[in-house]
């Protein structure tokens, strides 16, 4: 995937992570861990570097498929 198409669907991914709200303490836990891996992709785009995703991705999306199915489908792009 081309860097500026990662980068869009990472900006989309940081915007749908900000607004999700009803999460309990542990979901909050690895949203905002996977919003520190978000932001260092992004970080990693602008510098023309390759992005690595972690296996906290997919856990994130096994997590939270039911109860946010829009993050989770940003989460899947």
């Amino acid at each position: 995937m081309p860097n500026d198409e990662l980068r869009q669907l990472l900006e989309k991914l940081h915007t749908e992570i900000g607004r999700t709200q009803s999460v309990d303490a542990e979901n909050r836990d690895l949203l905002r861990h996977l919003e520190n891996d978000v932001r260092t992709l992004l970080t990693r785009t602008e510098k023309g570097q390759p992005a690595g995703l972690t296996g906290r991705l997919e856990d994130a999306i096994n997590t939270l498929e039911v109860s946010h199915p829009a993050l989770t489908q940003m989460l899947s792009e």
